[in-house]
């Protein structure tokens, strides 16, 4: 039963993140850039996303045990998922960071309450998510590498000549 739950599964982890890809990159402007109500959202988005990720590559694992898709499309479309889960692992490990230090726990507090050490680490963590050109640049190849999951997903479903983009992504792989 559980082999065959991951259609179900995988599509909230792709909505919820390609929205939040898209709202990192509409965050170049500075009206969203500012907004705290974005930013909340953004963090559910990631957060919620990212372990819905984790419920995809656990069902999608179970699927390719029972044997299920084609396996030259499979190991590409495993590889980028687990791409994918590593990026957002790292951008929700940085919009986490950022929410405990700057909107959550504050400074001094936070230090007590979580160590100095890993406190320093999360500042660290923090500013590196926080600097401009690289997070808009990061979202985009978020969204890249999600997309590509999603096409071989899709390929090994509706086999690759159904769906044009499909066909452009499988002649750029190997």
């Amino acid at each position: 039963m559980f082999d065959t739950i991951h259609p179900v599964v995988v599509h909230f982890p792709i909505a919820l993140l390609t929205i939040y890809s898209l709202l990192e990159i509409a965050s170049l402007f500075p009206k969203v850039r500012h907004n705290r109500t974005v930013r909340y959202i953004k963090l559910f988005l990631i957060v919620v996303g990212w372990v819905g990720i984790q419920a995809a590559l656990s069902s999608g694992e179970a699927m390719e045990d029972a044997g299920y898709g084609a396996q030259r499309i499979l190991e590409r479309h495993e590889n980028f998922g687990n791409l994918s889960n590593w990026l957002y692992g790292l951008a929700t490990l940085g919009y986490v960071s950022q929410w405990i230090l700057y909107d959550g726990v504050r400074t001094s507090l936070g230090a007590k309450m979580i160590g100095s050490w890993a406190h320093r680490l999360l500042q660290k963590i923090a500013f590196l998510y926080k600097r401009s050109g690289v997070l808009y640049i990061l979202a985009i190849g978020w969204l890249l590498a999600l997309t590509i999951t999603w096409a071989l997903g899709g390929a090994m479903v509706y086999w690759p000549e159904i769906d044009p983009m499909v066909k452009v992504i499988m002649q750029f792989l190997p």
